[in-house]
């Protein structure tokens, strides 16, 4: 606005000028008359200047002029430009708010197929880990609990008591040769018992222990029946074995003469000592472990040894787990005993092994005919199949939505 004023102003300017001009010209051809043709020359000079500078001035505020017409038209044109982004802003922002639409549900959808899929691999994973352990722990790494009771009673002074504790390291020795996971305890006994060596494998402990037992005292079978078992209730092992070993007669501990025990065992003349031993035995014992016995009857003779070896056949589980045996004998009795617990240990634990193979076997069986018939098994909402288009569906819309974002 302000050039346009400017302009106005030099338009007067030059009205003005023209008509002084055309005053100047009259008053020179006044004065053309009177001083003649020399002033009127310079007046026209004077004039003709002025009308250059005012045409100068006239121009370069028509520069001005149409610079700022220009600068107009260009802000005119920015505003028109402006309003058709506005217009088309508006037709394209549905077009753009249905495409996000589009988008989140995409991305939601996969977030969920991606949650499915990760679900889904989980617990495979966790089966075949749960397989693999289950496999591995079907045979146990430890399956011998063994308690050995021996008679350290005074009657086993001398020879006999060489004799069993060199038949008692020579059946750790084996036994744990043949299975060194196995767990071996002693439990000497006379009128009273004690837990000599807690169960373990360490063989030289055994060795040690046993070398150094001393007789003394009389013969409680009760009181060692309930030793051996409270040390058996602390062991691991998946089968327990109890070798009992004798020179004779209990004549120490609880007894039992009750009518049921007696009728129980009608027709052995056992006394009260024997029938105690046998209820603990009955009761506590052969329920919960495998006994061997071994009678070392060297002292004893006639009815005296029948009752002692009718007792002894008695307390062991099965009466062809009894043992005869004597100072020579001793040894190799012990030898047959650990020889049968590591082969009866081998067998269990084949047949373990052989019994899981075959649940194995069968379930593997069960799950191909289910995944053939197309039905999942019993609490599984999975199949082979739906995994699959699972995961290749999850990955084809991650790619499409990231084909979408670029």
């Amino acid at each position: 606005m302000k050039k346009i004023k400017s302009l106005i102003a030099c338009v007067a300017s030059l009205c003005i000028v023209s008509s002084c001009a055309f005053s100047v010209s009259a008053a020179e051809n006044e004065n053309q008359t009177i001083n003649g043709p020399a002033t009127t020359m310079s007046n026209m000079e004077d004039l003709s200047n002025s009308v250059i500078n005012v045409t100068v001035t006239t121009q370069a505020y028509k520069a001005e002029v149409t610079e700022a017409v220009a600068a107009v038209t260009d802000v005119t044109a920015a505003a028109v430009t402006g309003a058709e982004v506005t217009a088309a802003g508006a037709e394209t922002t549905p077009a753009l708010t249905a495409e996000t639409a589009t988008l989140t549900t995409t991305a939601a959808t996969t977030t969920a197929l991606e949650t499915t899929t990760s679900e889904a691999l989980t617990t495979t994973v966790t089966e075949i880990t749960s397989e693999a352990v289950t496999s591995e722990t079907v045979a146990p790494k430890h399956t011998n609990d063994i308690v050995i009771g021996l008679d350290i009673s005074g009657s086993m002074s001398g020879k006999p008591m060489e004799a069993m504790k060199d038949a008692a390291v020579e059946f750790c020795k084996y036994t744990l040769k043949n299975d060194p996971n196995a767990r071996i305890a002693v439990v000497p006994f006379d009128h009273n018992s004690t837990v000599g060596v807690s169960l373990t494998n360490d063989e030289a402990a055994l060795t040690n222990y046993i070398t150094s037992l001393d007789d003394g005292g009389s013969t409680n079978f009760t009181g060692a029946f309930d030793t051996i078992m409270l040390e058996l209730q602390t062991g691991t092992g998946e089968r327990k074995s109890v070798v009992f070993m004798a020179d004779g007669l209990p004549n120490n501990g609880v007894t039992d003469y009750s009518t049921e025990m007696k009728e129980k065992y009608a027709g052995k003349s056992y006394g009260s000592y024997d029938l105690g031993a046998l209820k603990v035995d009955n009761e506590k014992v052969k329920p919960n472990a495998n006994v061997y016995t071994v009678g070392f009857f060297d002292s004893l003779s006639g009815s005296q040894k029948d009752r002692a070896v009718a007792l002894m056949k008695d307390l062991a589980s099965d009466p062809v787990q009894y043992y005869d045996a004597d100072i020579d004998t001793l040894k190799e009795v012990f030898g047959k005993i650990s020889e049968d617990i590591v082969v009866t240990t081998v067998a269990y634990n084949d047949g373990n092994s052989a019994s899981a193979e075959t649940q194995k076997v069968t379930e593997k069986a069960a799950d191909t005919t289910d995944k053939t018939n197309g039905t999942p098994k019993t609490g599984d909402t999975r199949s082979a199949a739906p995994l699959a288009v699972t995961a290749i569906a999850a990955a084809a819309v991650v790619v499409l939505v990231r084909k979408k974002n670029d």
